[in-house]
Formats: structure tokens, sequence, C-alpha cells
């Protein structure tokens, strides 16, 4: 069936039906006013999208994106209503934010039964992400639309493109899982997966995790957190060392983060004569500073190297260190808010000041 234009203002936000009644069109255009309404509707959809959709998001989404242009939503905002139905329960996912680097994560868990419901804040299961990542913060609270639905909102630190969550009573994370009830059936198909493909043992562990639970559990979510573009900004850096053996050699910005990398190996001597190489990673980290396109500056990090900012840092409480035994690390630090990269024309690390060329 045919529908009219008129029958698209019945379904748009009220501020933007205000934003149409701004147009004006003179009297002599009124034999192409009907047109000029449908673009005027066009128009003010695609300039006003990335507003109406923050307006529908989990609120912790909508205050992180609360001073973001739309054109940085519309970059990292994925809307999505995947779900599951388990016997007593919904596990869905409603809501990812994605970089290259860092995710986002809303699900929800239901109870769709009367058994279910009964005691439901204090036996409400938790959803396991069994997709490799670093989870660095999970924090949960009541819907306030509906007292039997709980939310769950994740941070994660991973390059991954598609993520998997069962709902499994009695255990709220993958490591549970594999050290009570899935242990044998785990060792059992990496043993095969090993004899196969040439995985990495972290693939190995959790492809053989996610098929195990696929045949015991039965249902899994799974969903895309891909992000829409890759953009980052890769600064290489001279003269971070430190008294305490520890150097910094380059910082990896992305619209929701930054990673830091360096060296931590630090070597001690012993009055025995023995020498022990151990890893350094002690909380040191460079004042870093971004200036943008319209001389505005932002304090990402105030720094414990000799070079302390002042101000409050756009960077949380929310970190995620990986290191190798040889002393080679990763240190990922969550921003409290998003930046654009394109307007970033100079980033300042411990006073020390570099171009970014476009």
């Amino acid at each position: 069936m045919k529908k009219k234009i008129t029958d698209l203002l019945d379904t748009l936000p009220i501020e933007i039906l205000d934003e149409i009644e701004s147009y004006h069109i003179p009297k002599r255009m009124k034999r192409k006013s009907k047109i000029l309404i449908a673009v005027a509707i066009v128009v003010v959809l695609l300039a006003g999208c990335s507003a109406y959709v923050i307006s529908e998001m989990p609120y912790r989404f909508q205050k992180y994106f609360q001073n973001s242009s739309n054109e940085l939503v519309n970059k990292l905002y994925i809307d999505t209503t995947e779900y599951v139905e388990y016997e007593n329960y919904r596990l869905a996912v409603e809501g990812i934010i994605s970089d290259k680097n860092s995710k986002k994560l809303v699900l929800t868990v239901t109870a769709t039964s009367e058994s279910a419901k009964e005691n439901f804040t204090d036996t409400c299961p938790s959803p396991i992400i069994i997709t490799g990542g670093s989870n660095s913060s999970v924090e949960s609270s009541m819907s306030t639309d509906n007292k039997y639905k709980k939310e769950f909102y994740y941070d994660i630190k991973t390059t991954n493109t598609e993520c998997s969550a069962i709902l499994y009573e009695g255990y709220n994370n993958i490591f549970d899982l594999y050290t009570q009830d899935f242990t044998d059936e785990i060792n059992v198909i990496m043993e095969e997966l090993e004899k196969k493909e040439k995985y990495s043992y972290s693939e190995i562990f959790e492809m053989a995790t996610k098929q195990a639970i696929e045949e015991k559990v039965g249902k899994i979510l799974s969903f895309s957190i891909a992000s829409k573009d890759d953009d980052e900004i890769s600064l290489e850096l001279s003269d971070h060392n430190t008294a305490d053996s520890l150097v910094i050699s380059k910082i990896i910005f992305t619209k929701m983060g930054l990673s830091i990398y360096g060296n931590g190996l630090k070597k001690e001597e012993f009055d025995t004569g023995e020498t022990e190489y151990g890893i350094n990673l002690i909380d040191i980290e460079p004042s870093v500073i971004i200036i943008l396109d319209d001389g505005s500056d932002i304090l990402l990090l105030r720094g414990t190297m000799g070079y302390e900012a002042e101000g409050i840092p756009l960077s949380g409480t929310k970190r995620s260190v990986e290191a190798s035994s040889a002393g080679d690390f990763n240190h990922y630090i969550h921003f409290s808010e998003p930046i654009d990269l394109e307007h970033i024309v100079k980033i300042k690390v411990n006073n020390i000041e570099y171009i970014i060329m476009k």
C-alpha cells in the first residue's frame, strides 16, 4: 500500500516537527510547496537524525555522547536489537559504540516467566561475554521502564569484529565456566583444533569455549561489533624514558581511547650475585594534550613523569594493560567521551609538541 508524505509526519519526534514548521514557503511557489515540504523533511531528518538516535539510546550512552557532533555519533554508534530467548529470560543487545580498539555494549536481561520474576533483583543472572578482549569495566543497573529488566554496561578493549554472549545461571564469567563446568569439553575440542588449525592459544581457547558452550547451552547471542571506520593517529615518540627503565615509544589515538606502547623490562641485581628481570609496569604515564584546529586544547592525561598538566583529564579510570615476558606493554586508556580525530592539528606529550600531518 502506498503511503503519503504526510504519513511520515506522524512518526517524527516533536523537535523535528518544530523545525519543519520553521520552513517558510512563499505564496508564488504554492504549486511546488508539496515538493518543498518533502525536501524540508528529508533535510531535517538528515541533519537531526543523530540527535533523535541519541534520545533513544540507553542513558549511559546519552551521557557519553552529550558533547559530540552528529557526525561523530554516526561514526561510532551501532543500533541493534539482537536477542535470544531462554527458558526464563531474554538476553538482548540494545546498543553498541565501537571504534578500532574499543567497544561499549549495553546488554539486557529480562525475566519472561513468573518464577524468574520472583526476587528478580537478586536472582537475575549476568550475561557472560565469550569473545576475546579485556573487560576493563562491567556495571549493571535496573531498567527504569521495566522492573523485570536489568541493564549491563561493558567497556571492552578488543579489535574483534564479532561478539557473543550467553546466560548460564549460577555463573558470571567465562573463566568460571572453564574451571568449574566446561573443563573436559573445552580441552577435548582444543586438542582437535590444535591438530587441524594454526591459531594462537588464546584464539583456540576462545573457539573451543564457544563450541563447547554452543553444544551444552544451545543458545548463543552473536552480533557484530565491527567499527564503521578505523581512523587512528599513530605518534612515534622520542626521549620519553624514565629512571625506572620504562620506555614509552608510541601512542596510538582512536576516537574512544589511546594506547601507550613501550617496554618496562627491569633488571635487578641481588646480593647473591643473581640477576633477575621483571616487568616494570608502575603507574607512569606521560602528560598528553591535544590541540584542535579551532585553537582549543583538551587534556587527555595529566602525566606522572615530571611534566604534570593542570586540569581534569578526559581519560577515565577504565584501563587495561597487556604485557609480554620481554617487558613490552600496551597500556590502553578509555576516554570519558569520544574525540574527533579529524580536528587534531597538534599533540603535546611531556611538553614536546608534535604536528599532525593530514
